[in-house]
């Protein structure tokens, strides 16, 4: 693979990210779930964990070396899958969250689309 910089790059701000979202999840649990209008205690540690546990694969491959295409393509498809979750959540607005609830699972949607392209797009370069 040529430069990986663009991957690398990408893929430790996203783990990155997921990490502090999940800790802050578990942190300030009681405050997110006043703020986002939760009613189920467990949903944000759950939520949170889950993301560690993501945190902790992306930065794995980030920092492999050489960096697998495989778990690449496996962090772009979960991020894919968290930008379709998140549409179906905001569009059928299952949960009764708060204005602001939406509001921020609308702003980590976008982020998590622009972490899977330019993931694509460092995929892309390295192999060209």
């Amino acid at each position: 693979m040529k430069s990986q910089k663009l991957l690398r790059n990408t893929l430790k701000i996203n783990g990155f990210f997921s990490l502090l979202c999940g800790i802050d999840l578990l942190l300030f649990n009681t405050f997110f779930m006043d703020l986002l209008h939760v009613e189920h205690a467990l949903v944000l540690p759950i939520l949170g964990g889950g993301l560690i546990f993501f945190a902790a694969t992306v930065l794995w491959t980030a920092y492999g070396k050489p960096i697998k295409p495989a778990m690449v393509w496996s962090i772009i498809y979960q991020d894919i899958a968290w930008v379709v979750a998140s549409a179906i959540v905001v569009i059928g607005q299952f949960f009764a969250l708060s204005a602001i609830g939406y509001e921020l699972i609308i702003i980590v949607a976008v982020l998590v689309g622009a972490f899977a392209f330019f993931q694509y797009r460092g995929l892309e370069t390295a192999r060209s």
